[in-house]
């Protein structure tokens, strides 16, 4: 009510939509919550899209919170940690074997806002549990991976 349209887009009805709430998905998709007026009823409306939808600039949608998702795990011996940040951070994750022994830097620099694919390789460390600890400005997620050769 107080600014723009950033962006528009009709959602298969000829009435006009009208967005309330938007929630992100691990899989970089939205769910959109809001409701439709077909001048004799309000209905309601939930639209859950696969990917990213993007304003008229083709920016992505920023994510609202940091978190870390690791795939595949159990991996052998390259898995993927995949990074969301809501802000500009500067960012280092580490490898940590089961007893907290740090064993390989994964990344460590200034990252933008947005999804970051990190690639792990573990090819020179044996099977077993280890931790990817990811710090980012003063918050930290520390993840379990697995490596079976």
């Amino acid at each position: 009510s107080e600014g723009d349209s950033l962006w528009s887009r009709r959602f298969g009805t000829k009435y006009n939509d009208f967005l309330n709430d938007t929630k992100p998905l691990a899989n970089g998709g939205l769910v959109l919550c809001g409701w439709n007026d077909d001048s004799i009823s309000k209905n309601a409306l939930v639209i859950c899209t696969e990917d990213a939808i993007t304003n008229s600039e083709s920016q992505p949608v920023i994510p609202t919170t940091f978190s870390i998702s690791v795939y595949p795990n159990p991996f052998n011996p390259v898995t993927t940690l995949t990074l969301s940040l809501s802000g500009v951070q500067d960012v280092e994750i580490g490898l940590y074997d089961i007893t907290g022994r740090y064993m390989q830097k994964i990344a460590q620099g200034r990252m933008t806002a947005g999804e970051h694919s990190i690639q792990v390789d573990a090819a020179g460390l044996p099977s077993g549990v280890y931790f990817a600890r990811v710090q980012a400005g003063a918050q930290t997620i520390t993840k379990k991976l697995v490596l079976l050769k």
